[in-house]
């Protein structure tokens, strides 16, 4: 008994011994005599730079085994940026030891990382930084010598044996478990240097994630949340991870997503995305609405996104933007989103006390970027929309008629817009709309009216040539007419305008606007740019035409070949805010003074010829001016001076 007890305490002393020596050697291991040589397989194993600032081992009862990584960097593509890819602070791993020596299970029971911050980028052929590295690691896995050999043992071992060892090897190996993973401080940015000259850049800042048992066969929950462009988080994402190994794919299910727009700060949006800059938004804009969906599915590999089923809407959306003269309000919105296309089946907003319907459809959102859209107005208010600064052609009529006593009233616009558009094209940065952005559609304006100002009235006022012009059409027009040019304001009981988009520019082809006795006609080209291109004319209706030439003479020169006074205004070609128009008084004055001078000569002409008759007096038929060739059957003869005068005023005027 003795014996046993001397032996028995021998074995015990040589297990204390040797737990106390693994101990020993485990807390007075210096893990960074390693370093070098963890560096070099990282860096191969990844075709990247790789460098660490140190790793700490340590080890207790308590607390198992503690693992610290400080300060690891993997080295960016140099095609892509001469700077690091990935950076992480510190990583720190601590692992259950009584759990793996009773149970044969890895129970990591956390994980932190630390400041980790990933650099994302697309460049102008649409390839990714992180593609590159994705390839680098395959073919240090698989050497081109090996992959490149087609013999019958390699290609069932890439079949069938491969699947049946992963097998083995899942059995032989320990269970890998981690309690709790948690990322602080995080940071992902995403440059894109495809969708415009200057880069594009996506910031997502503060990021945090808690994740919560989890496995590498079985499903676990996440928690996210981040900024983007905010001082606060404005993001958060929760959802459920499922993660196969066999094909290298990590699948989400149920992930739920929300964001408050409000938090948005947009001068960091606008210094990240230039564009935005350059259509005209400025930091004193308001932009809010809140964001929320669902991502029903989303599977990602080692090729990139393979699948994304994204429902989402937009609720409580509110736009001011300095360039429109009213705020855009209840925007509301639903979208579908998958990994090419991007789908709004609805969406709706207030604005102007109207409303917009639309719908639309971007295929492709990576590369080709082709899109679709359909919009309906309906009564949205005309006078909300266009500002009275905005009717500076009017107000500039309006203050050439105003006596100048008292306070003039100012012109405005009323009436409700009702209309539709369809349109689409290619590219979604401001240069690809510009030549590929086109349309059509049609609008009409009811209960139209322009108050502060008569049309007609201000129109003949300034044809100034005509002396006595309105005291004529005062005295002489019937009650009737005369009433209409008394009116302070002007109604449209008809307005149709249809309009389309080509090669980046605005073109009404058709613009009418139907007044009580008139029709104001236009044809205008508008550009991103805001230049504007405008022709308009103003033809009064043939009863009104024919009392106002029998009240003034001279009117009778502006008649058309359907009896109608015809005055166009002067084209205008410049920028939208300082447009001006007016009637085109050098064509009247041509009109006019051909008229006016050509009846003068022609009687100057007859008193040297002595030949005082009337100038209305018909000519015997079958007379000619010239002797040679007889006048046709039922016109008038032609008078030698009259053939002479319209010589000389054709050469004048050159009117053909």
């Amino acid at each position: 008994m003795k014996v046993m007890k001397i032996i028995f305490s021998v074995i015990l002393i040589l297990i204390l011994v040797s737990v106390i020596a693994v101990v020993v050697m485990l807390k007075t291991i210096d893990v960074n005599q390693y370093k070098t040589k963890i560096v070099q397989q990282a860096s191969q194993a990844l075709g990247r730079d790789v460098q660490m600032d140190r790793i700490l081992f340590k080890f207790s009862f308590l607390k198992g085994v503690t693992l610290t990584i400080d300060q690891l960097s993997v080295a960016d593509h140099p095609d892509f940026s001469p700077e690091f890819l990935m950076n992480i602070d510190s990583i720190h791993l601590n692992v259950d030891v009584a759990a793996l020596l009773f149970k044969r299970e890895i129970l990591v029971s956390k994980i932190e990382i630390l400041a980790p911050t990933i650099r994302l980028i697309r460049d102008k052929q649409g390839r990714m930084n992180i593609q590159t590295l994705a390839s680098a690691g395959a073919e240090a896995a698989n050497p081109p010598a090996l992959s490149q050999r087609t013999s019958p043992s390699l290609t069932l071992d890439n079949s069938t044996p491969r699947t049946s060892s992963a097998v083995v090897e899942k059995k032989s190996l320990p269970r890998l478990s981690i309690k709790t993973i948690q990322v602080l401080e995080g940071s992902v940015e995403f440059t894109d240097r495809s969708l415009h000259e200057k880069e594009v850049r996506i910031p997502v800042r503060q990021i945090e994630v808690q994740v919560a048992d989890f496995s590498l066969d079985k499903s676990f929950k996440f928690l996210l949340s981040a900024s983007l462009w905010s001082e606060q988080k404005n993001i958060q994402i929760n959802g459920i991870v499922i993660m196969n190994l066999a094909n290298g794919q990590i699948r989400c299910d149920d992930m739920k997503f929300k964001t408050d727009l409000g938090d948005v700060s947009l001068q960091k949006m606008m210094n990240d995305v230039p564009f935005m800059a350059d259509g005209g938004l400025k930091d004193t804009d308001v932009i809010q609405g809140k964001i929320q969906g669902k991502v029903d599915q989303m599977v990602a590999g080692q090729e990139g996104l393979l699948v994304l089923l994204v429902n989402g809407q937009l609720k409580e959306g509110k736009v001011k933007w300095n360039q429109l003269p009213f705020p855009i309000e209840n925007v509301e919105m639903t979208f579908e989103v998958t990994e090419s296309d991007v789908n709004i089946p609805r969406a709706s907003l207030n604005v102007a006390s109207g409303k917009i319907t639309a719908f639309g459809r971007l295929d492709d959102y990576l590369k080709e970027q082709k899109f679709s859209y359909h919009l309906e107005i309906e009564n949205l208010e005309i006078g909300q929309i266009i500002e009275e600064k905005n009717l500076a052609a009017f107000n500039t009529v309006k203050r050439f008629l105003d006596s100048g006593e008292g306070v003039p009233k100012p012109v405005r616009m009323a009436g409700k817009l009702n209309g539709a558009f369809d349109g689409g094209g290619q590219g979604l940065t401001l240069e690809n709309l510009k030549k590929s952005l086109s349309g059509h559609g049609a609008f009409q304006m009811k209960d139209g009216k322009l108050e502060g100002l008569n049309v007609l009235r201000a129109v003949f006022s300034a044809i100034s040539m005509i002396p006595g012009l309105m005291e004529n059409m005062d005295q002489n027009l019937p009650d009737p007419y005369q009433e209409k040019l008394r009116r302070e304001d002007t109604l449209f009981p008809h307005v149709l305008v249809e309009a389309d988009i080509k090669e980046g520019t605005l073109r009404v082809q058709k613009a009418e606007l139907e007044g009580d006795g008139f029709l104001l006609a236009a044809r205008a080209a508008l550009d991103f740019d805001l230049n504007l291109s405008l022709a308009t004319g103003l033809y009064i209706s043939a009863d009104l035409s024919s009392s106002m030439a029998a009240a003034s003479e001279e009117l009778t020169v502006l008649l058309d070949e359907n009896k109608q006074i015809y005055i166009p205004f002067k084209p205008y070609s410049g920028k939208l805010k300082d447009v001006q128009t007016y009637p085109d008084l050098e064509y009247l004055g041509k009109k006019i003074i051909k008229k006016k001078g050509a009846d003068e000569l022609k009687k100057l002409l007859r008193q040297a010829l002595g030949r005082e008759e009337s100038a209305d007096q018909p000519q015997p038929s079958g007379q000619s001016g010239s002797p040679d060739q007889p006048a046709p059957q039922g016109q008038e003869e032609k008078r030698p001076e009259d053939v002479i005068v319209d010589s000389i005023f054709k050469a004048i005027f050159k009117d053909n």
